[in-house]
């Protein structure tokens, strides 16, 4: 019986610990300012351009969806216009 109890004990201490945590990372993660800077990439005639990340992770998942897709299809402009 008294395994049985310390190893309940256990558990719940675990628990509790676990809780504790969580809930110091819950706070302090609702106490800090969100970031809301924006940066704005236009170009010469004042149109917005993808940085050179967003560009690239782009091309990234076109390729992606060419050559690993279950249902193979043109990525193409037909397509563009019915997503």
């Amino acid at each position: 019986m008294t395994l049985l109890l310390r190893s309940m004990k256990r558990k719940l201490s675990a628990c509790w610990a676990s809780f504790t945590i969580i809930a110091v990372l819950i706070l302090s993660g609702c106490s800090s300012t969100p970031d809301t800077t924006l940066q704005v990439n236009a170009g010469s005639n004042g149109l917005l351009k993808p940085s050179l990340h967003q560009a690239i992770a782009s091309v990234n998942v076109i390729q992606m969806l060419k050559n690993h897709h279950y249902k193979k299809m043109e990525v193409d402009e037909k397509l563009s216009t019915e997503i």
